[in-house]
């Protein structure tokens, strides 16, 4: 009996031995504890590990942080980093795990977007310990350092700022989530020469142990890519990497006996709002044969409905049902 003790303590303490602590940031969709397997890149992660048979506890520390408590031996790993030659003396990188693409949103009101000419004259925000690809943070005259994301993007709602360098994917949720009622006026430079195509990146400590551990992390990725997991990962994250800014539509009524739009809380509602005319408004759910083709009668379709987010005007902020034959894009 006391040898089976034994045994069993000693089974317990390797368990808890092998267990690596490994660190990330919240950066939503990617890296989250708000969403299922805590975000897409996570989720690659953790299946990484799985594939290797090594248990993982992923905490979540702000990124600069949880970088040097990294270097500081607390974590065994952290993610997802670009490659930085700062990094690499220190640190080991795995292969890709994604590739992302990084833009340059603007305030639409404050910065014209085909005159990139004087570009470094205007502001630009940026986050504490992020790095940027897509532009010469060093060559802006005007520039503000934020603690978060959604600090900076506020300060571009707020036109305090013109610019701010973002992953694309990140930088739209951001909007979505935080700043709904301003997709009119935040959007992102499409050109080329402010976009950059990225990898993202697992890192360790160098040591010549950690090099052994690296060679099979890129081993567990390379599996997972080619047993089928990593593609199944993607397509159950689609949603989330296929986000876009929603379409904003102006709401009009050309009938001369009742020029009014008229919107209502829910889909049987009884209670309507009046609308002025030319409101804009943020489509949430398109009424369903806006979106695939059926056979339909004209005028029952005008009266189906339209799930909108009011974005100025007095009901602005309000969620509303309002009728297709109200709808125009802006």
């Amino acid at each position: 009996m006391r040898i089976l003790s034994i045994l069993f303590f000693f089974i317990v303490s390797c368990s808890y031995a092998s267990e690596l602590k490994i660190t990330t940031g919240d950066w939503y969709p990617y890296t989250t504890p708000k969403i299922k397997n805590n975000g897409l890149i996570s989720n690659i992660v953790t299946e990484i590990f799985k594939e290797m048979q090594k248990p993982v506890q992923i905490n979540f520390e702000p990124f600069e942080k949880g970088y040097k408590a990294t270097l500081d031996g607390k974590y065994d790993l952290t993610f997802p980093y670009f490659k930085d030659e700062e990094r690499m003396k220190d640190m080991l990188y795995s292969d890709s795990l994604i590739d992302v693409e990084n833009v340059l949103f603007y305030n639409k009101e404050h910065f014209d977007e085909k005159n990139t000419k004087g570009i470094y004259d205007t502001s630009i925000g940026i986050v504490k310990g992020y790095s940027y690809k897509n532009i010469d943070i060093e060559n802006f005259k005007n520039l503000t350092i934020f603690h978060s994301e959604i600090e900076a993007f506020y300060a571009l709602q707020q036109a305090k700022i013109n610019l701010i360098p973002s992953n694309k994917l990140v930088g739209m949720h951001i909007v979505k989530r935080y700043f709904h009622d301003y997709y009119s006026n935040i959007d992102y430079i499409k050109n080329p020469d402010f976009i950059s195509l990225d990898t993202m990146h697992l890192l360790i400590k160098k040591s010549q142990k950690n090099q052994k551990t690296m060679q099979e992390i890129n081993k567990a990725l390379k599996n997972i890519k080619q047993n089928g997991k990593y593609t199944e990962i993607i397509l159950n994250n689609r949603e989330i990497i296929e986000a876009n800014f929603s379409d904003v539509i102006k709401l009009v009524n050309n009938t001369e006996t009742f020029p009014m739009v008229v919107a209502s809380k829910s889909l049987d509602s009884k209670e309507k709002f009046i609308i002025p005319r030319g409101t804009k408004a943020v489509v949430l759910k398109w009424s369903e044969h806006f979106l695939k083709p059926a056979n339909i009668k004209i005028y029952d379709e005008m009266f189906k409905k339209t799930k909108v987010k009011i974005i100025d005007g007095p009901l602005r902020g309000q969620v509303l049902y309002v009728d297709n034959m109200y709808i125009e894009i802006d």
